[in-house]
C-alpha cells in the first residue's frame, strides 16, 4: 500500500503501524535470547557439576610415620682412635643407630642426647639400638677403637756374632715400655756355653738362665724402665763365640673400618581427600 496522498503527498504513519513495528522488535529480541541459551555445550554442563563435586569432597588430617638418613658412612680407625657423627632431631623423634666393625675388633659406641646426656653405651663388635628424644637439636654419635685385638710389631735391636773371652760378658741395656717384649737368642758356635740374666734398673733379679748351648726366650716389661742383660762367659780359660738377637716386640691394635648409620623416624599430617 503507498504512503502517498491522491495529491502525491507522503501520508504520517498511523497507531496500527507503530505497533506493528514494535512487536516484531520484541519478537526478534526474544529470538535471539532463546538462542543463545540453546548454545550451551555439554562440556560447559560437566564443567559446572565438577565444580559441585569438588566442594562436596571431604578432606581430613592423617598422621603418617616418615624416616630419614642423618648419619651413613664409614671411618678406618687405629687403636685408640674415635670418630664422631652429629645428627639432628626434633621434639619426640626416635633414631635408629646401627654400627659395626670390621676384622672382629672391639669397639665402644656412645649416643649423646641434643640436650648432652649420653643415653648409651656400650662395647662390642656390632650395635643395633634406637633412641626416643624429648628434646630436639643435634646429638652425636661416637665409635671408638677399643684395640683388644692385636697384632705383634717386631722390631729388632740387635743381631751379631762375637767372642767373647773367659770371664768376660756382654752387656746391653734396652728401655722398655710396660707391656712390651724383649725376645732374646744367644746360640753357641764355638767354645764355652754362655749364661743370660736380666735385671731391672734397681737390680731386681727378672730372668737368670743357666750355662747352655742356646738360651732362647722372652721376656715382657711390667713396667716401662730400663732392662740390664747380661751374657756371661763363666769359664776359666776358654772364649766362646756366640751368635745373638735381641728384639723388641709390641703388641699393635688391628685397626679397623666402623660403620654408621642413623635413621630419624617422624610423624607428619597429611591430608587426603575422598
Amino acid at each position: 500500500m503507498s504512503d502517498r496522498s491522491p495529491h502525491g503527498r507522503r501520508l504520517a504513519p498511523t497507531r496500527r503501524t507503530l505497533l506493528a513495528g514494535a512487536s516484531l522488535t520484541l519478537a526478534a529480541l526474544a529470538g535471539c535470547l532463546g538462542d543463545d541459551k540453546g548454545d550451551a555445550t555439554p562440556n560447559d554442563r560437566d564443567d559446572e557439576e565438577n565444580v559441585t563435586q569438588e566442594n562436596d569432597e571431604d578432606c581430613t588430617l592423617e598422621t603418617r610415620t616418615e624416616t630419614e638418613l642423618v648419619v651413613d658412612g664409614e671411618a678406618l680407625l687405629e687403636g685408640g682412635d674415635e670418630v664422631t657423627r652429629e645428627f639432628t632431631a626434633e621434639d619426640g623423634d626416635t633414631v635408629h643407630v646401627d654400627v659395626s666393625a670390621s676384622d672382629r675388633q672391639k669397639i665402644r659406641l656412645e649416643i649423646d642426647a641434643p640436650d648432652g646426656e649420653t643415653v648409651y653405651s656400650d662395647e662390642g663388635g656390632s650395635f643395633e639400638t634406637r633412641q626416643t628424644f624429648e628434646t630436639g637439636g643435634s646429638g652425636t654419635v661416637r665409635v671408638t677403637n677399643l684395640g683388644e685385638r692385636t697384632e705383634p710389631e717386631r722390631d729388632e735391636l740387635a743381631n751379631d756374632r762375637m767372642t767373647v773371652p773367659a770371664g768376660k760378658m756382654l752387656a746391653p741395656q734396652f728401655d722398655l715400655e710396660a707391656g712390651e717384649t724383649l725376645e732374646y737368642r744367644v746360640r753357641t758356635v764355638d767354645g764355652a756355653r754362655p749364661t743370660l740374666r736380666i735385671e731391672s734398673a734397681d737390680g731386681a733379679v727378672l730372668r737368670d738362665h743357666a750355662v747352655a748351648s742356646v738360651i732362647d726366650d722372652a721376656f715382657t716389661a711390667e713396667e716401662g724402665g730400663q732392662y740390664y742383660v747380661y751374657v756371661e762367659n763363666t769359664a776359666s780359660i776358654t772364649s766362646g763365640v756366640w751368635d745373638y738377637t735381641f728384639a723388641r716386640v709390641i703388641d699393635v691394635p688391628l685397626p679397623t673400618t666402623a660403620s654408621l648409620t642413623a635413621e630419624r623416624e617422624y610423624e607428619t599430617e597429611v591430608e587426603v581427600c575422598e
